[in-house]
């Protein structure tokens, strides 16, 4: 069994400067840096990378334990593990919600074996984890994100969609967020929610006009509506903005036909079979 953790090597992990910090100032601090190293920030990362997240994120949540048990508290939800208030509290907005379940032991026990479970790849029972400590903590804009991923991941992004829409119904100025329209961009084209994508990466765009993801995602969208000229003036003004794009890349080998983007090999193909049938028209005359 590993020794417990140090008061100085907790204060440090949470980069207090004080010796005696208060109950709410150990929260913040370990909200704010569990929100920089939580696991689900490395997805797509380094096996490494992922290992470094995970190793980060349980010596924070440790830290966060001893100093609170040093102050008589241990960070538990009562004697009897009670559920907290789900509005008490109540954030006021999506930023003041993001990942309070950390100041829960019950909600912390279930992300642990959220984080397990997903590492196995056994996402049902990831999702039942996931989604426990979402029940203790519905107002949690942090687990939202986190549901909407495994969701995408388990191929049942159909359902995942309605349910992250629905938290800038919660917190109203996520539709003024460019990062939340892509990711509730994504989810609607990923269900094939195709025109619902398209307008979500719209919004996106108004926002943040020349970043070149999201020009790259209105491009693969229109693409999927079949309106390839719209989908051409996209990429072309991404290739402004980066030309070594993989989709401007790919661009060069397309030529568009009768408002079709058609790839130059087929059409030089169909052009070699129409040539060969007018030769045998005209021989025949």
């Amino acid at each position: 069994m590993s020794e417990p953790m140090t008061r100085a090597a907790a204060l440090k992990a949470l980069e207090l400067s004080q010796p005696r910090p208060t109950r709410d100032e150990i929260q913040d601090a370990y909200r704010a840096l569990a929100a920089r190293f939580h696991p689900d920030r490395a997805e797509g990362q380094s096996d490494d990378v992922k290992r470094l997240m995970r190793e980060k994120f349980e010596a924070l949540t440790e830290a966060r334990r001893a100093l609170l048990d040093a102050e008589g508290d241990g960070g538990r939800p009562g004697a009897e593990g009670a559920a907290p208030d789900p509005d008490a509290a109540r954030p006021r907005t999506a930023e003041e919600s993001y990942n309070r379940w950390g100041a829960d032991a019950e909600a912390l026990r279930h992300m642990a074996e959220y984080e397990r479970y997903k590492e196995r790849r056994q996402f049902e029972q990831a999702l039942a984890a996931l989604r426990a400590a979402l029940a203790r903590h519905p107002h949690d804009f942090g687990l939202g994100e986190t549901e909407a991923a495994l969701l995408i991941e388990m191929r049942r992004a159909g359902e995942g969609y309605p349910k992250f829409k629905e938290w800038a119904r919660r917190y109203p100025e996520l539709l003024k967020n460019s990062k939340y329209m892509e990711n509730l961009h994504l989810i609607a084209r990923v269900s094939e929610r195709h025109a619902e994508a398209l307008a979500h990466i719209n919004s996106a765009l108004a926002l943040e006009p020349d970043v070149p993801t999201f020009l790259q995602h209105k491009a693969l969208t229109l693409l999927a509506l079949k309106r390839g000229p719209e989908a051409d003036a996209v990429i072309q003004r991404l290739a402004q903005l980066d030309p070594h794009n993989p989709l401007v890349q790919e661009r060069q080998q397309y030529m568009m036909v009768n408002g079709t983007l058609v790839h130059k090999e087929k059409a030089a193909g169909d052009a070699c079979v129409i040539c060969v049938i007018l030769e045998c028209l005209f021989d025949c005359l």
